[in-house]
């Protein structure tokens, strides 16, 4: 082959794959814009959204995921339950160590199938997308939201049940 038709050949290659990749995070922006303008109060306004990074999950990697999540709620329920300590307000503090607990379950459940010598760590479960959303409140105030986006194969956000 010469050089030209080789050039050629790399160059069609290469564009092809930048056009699937711009695909891909074209059809991730929408979904997630749209599930945004779902889930943020009616009086706010995305000015506008950047996708800063997209990975491919596993299970296994989501499964990883799912559990560093439920790692970060008992930090933040830990942190509730000794405020609510401080305040001597029981109630608060009994029922934020009932949801410590279902927590810890969860954690126990995932942490098992992480374990499991099936589990799947090589075919692709979805992507993790990470964004930086802009928002503008009803006085005027503005915030910078980054959050990661767990997405299905089937191109639908899995929200993480941590509750």
């Amino acid at each position: 082959m010469n050089i030209r038709k080789t050039t050629f050949i790399l160059i069609t290659i290469i564009l092809f794959f930048s056009c699937k990749k711009n695909n891909l995070e074209q059809e991730l922006y929408k979904i997630i814009f749209s599930y945004m303008k779902e889930n943020i109060p009616k009086t706010d306004v995305i000015d506008s959204m950047k996708v800063i990074s997209i990975d491919t999950l596993t299970p296994s990697s989501f499964l990883q995921l799912y559990n560093q999540s439920l790692n970060n709620q008992i930090e933040l329920l830990n942190q509730q339950f000794l405020e609510a300590q401080e305040l001597e307000n029981d109630s608060l503090a009994d029922l934020i160590g009932k949801k410590n607990i279902l927590t810890f379950n969860k954690i126990d459940s995932v942490e098992r199938l992480l374990n499991s010598p099936t589990l799947d760590k090589s075919s692709i479960w979805g992507y993790f997308v990470i964004t930086q959303i802009f928002i503008t409140h009803p006085d005027r105030e503005k915030e910078v939201l980054d959050i990661g986006f767990p997405i299905t194969k089937e191109m639908k956000i899995k929200e993480l049940d941590l509750q």
